[in-house]
């Protein structure tokens, strides 16, 4: 899966995308996986930090620990 998650980095557009819908993935891998991702981002700070305010209320911990240190 990290090959797939730094591959969608590049463009970050298609991250973004699949961002919006991983807040509601019943696979908790997978969305710890994208706010990991989305942490690797040096533009899009506004749209991405909204993101990250969603995932750290998340009801896994390792999601909301993984989006806290890019927050």
């Amino acid at each position: 899966m990290e090959n797939i998650t730094e591959q969608l980095i590049d463009p970050p557009t298609q991250l973004i995308e699949l961002a919006k819908h991983s807040l509601s993935y019943n696979d908790f891998e997978a969305r710890w996986q994208i706010a990991y991702g989305l942490g690797e981002f040096t533009d899009y700070e506004e749209e991405v930090k909204l993101f990250f305010k969603k995932f750290i209320f998340d009801e896994v911990e390792y999601v909301r620990r993984r989006a806290s240190f890019f927050v």
